[in-house]
């Protein structure tokens, strides 16, 4: 338990890349509006990191 939780907030913490990866993986096991929900959020993920990388300044 205390693993997972350690794990669950380096991901936080660290911008959670492996996120992406863990939905692309699972991604046959959700239904419909959960599907919606993770290509909303790895679509918000992918255009902040864009503007990043753009303004070579890092978001918090």
């Amino acid at each position: 338990m205390v693993t997972f939780i350690r794990i669950a907030l380096r991901i936080r913490r660290n911008g959670g890349s492996i996120t992406t990866t863990v939905f692309a993986a699972t991604y046959d096991f959700y239904n419909k509006d959960k599907r919606k929900a993770i290509e909303v959020i790895s679509e918000q993920k992918a255009s902040k990191k864009m503007e990043e990388q753009l303004s070579n300044q890092p978001f918090k």
